[in-house]
């Protein structure tokens, strides 16, 4: 398993985001839902939000949190947890939910996930729009002053 702190997920998840062709991504600000999506990003109309787990208490911590209990109240479009090799099974991932993994070179690989820009119905759920909204006007709020 990668010995890999969460900062660094977070880098590597924003860089696959941009590398993806997303125009907007946000990195660790909290949510109006009290959500804080550790990476989001919009690319068009789909926003993809990637939760980086280090730990594996993390991950079972994650699963209980109102906002995956009812993943409607929950933002991203396409959801997809990013954590070091072996963390995380398929078999525990929620449903619609996908799954990159970090190796031992800090390299992303793909163990549950789209390739490119293309969202499959598979991984497609209905986000909280509001929410998504004003976490984009708090940035906008804060860039604009």
């Amino acid at each position: 398993m990668a010995n890999i702190k969460h900062n660094e997920l977070c880098k590597l998840g924003s860089k696959w985001l941009k590398d993806l062709g997303c125009s907007v991504v946000i990195v660790e600000k909290k949510g109006m839902n009290n959500e804080t999506p550790d990476c989001i990003g919009w690319y068009a109309e789909c926003s993809i939000l990637i939760e980086c787990k280090t730990l594996r208490k993390d991950f079972l911590k994650d699963q209980r949190k109102p906002f995956r209990i009812n993943p409607e109240k929950g933002m991203g479009v396409i959801r997809i947890y990013l954590a070091p090799k072996g963390l995380i099974s398929i078999d525990e991932l929620p449903e619609k939910w996908g799954l990159l993994e970090v190796n031992n070179n800090n390299k992303i690989e793909y163990t549950k996930c789209f390739r490119y820009n293309i969202f499959p119905d598979e991984y497609r759920q209905e986000p909280n729009h509001y929410a998504e909204k004003l976490l984009l006007l708090s940035l906008i709020r804060r860039e604009v002053k």
